[in-house]
């Protein structure tokens, strides 16, 4: 197999293979709010939006909304930023590139251990 079949193959069963790991599992499920310190931290960017909207900088209130909501948006990011530092552990993407590497490495060995196998029924045939 080579390295561009696999990228393929990876493609199309990658959910079904991060949807059986546990590592994958757990790790996705920990970005979920769970007590009263992950709510806040997902009420700040609410917070700050609210702020902006009612501090006037922008004077054309059509212009307001739409940067309160970037202000929400930027927020938002840097607060799943720190809670994705906070937590202990491989990112999501650092699980996934190790599922990834395991697979193609599996993959590698069982077509080494494939051909070897028909070499050598090849080599005794011959004899």
């Amino acid at each position: 197999m080579t390295e561009q079949e696999f990228k393929t193959w990876w493609n199309a069963n990658r959910r079904e293979i991060l949807k059986k790991n546990q590592d994958y599992i757990e790790r996705e499920n920990s970005y979920k709010i769970k007590g009263i310190g992950d709510l806040i931290i997902f009420l700040i960017p609410i917070i700050a939006g609210v702020l902006f909207l009612d501090s006037g900088i922008v004077k054309h209130e059509m212009l307001n909304w739409a940067a309160s909501a970037v202000v929400v948006i930027i927020c938002f990011l840097i607060c799943v930023f720190i809670k994705s530092r906070t937590i202990p552990g491989e990112t999501l993407f650092d699980i996934e590139e190790r599922l990834k590497k395991e697979y193609w490495e599996k993959m590698k060995n069982e077509e080494n251990d494939s051909s070897l196998a028909r070499m050598r029924t090849t080599t005794d045939n011959a004899d």
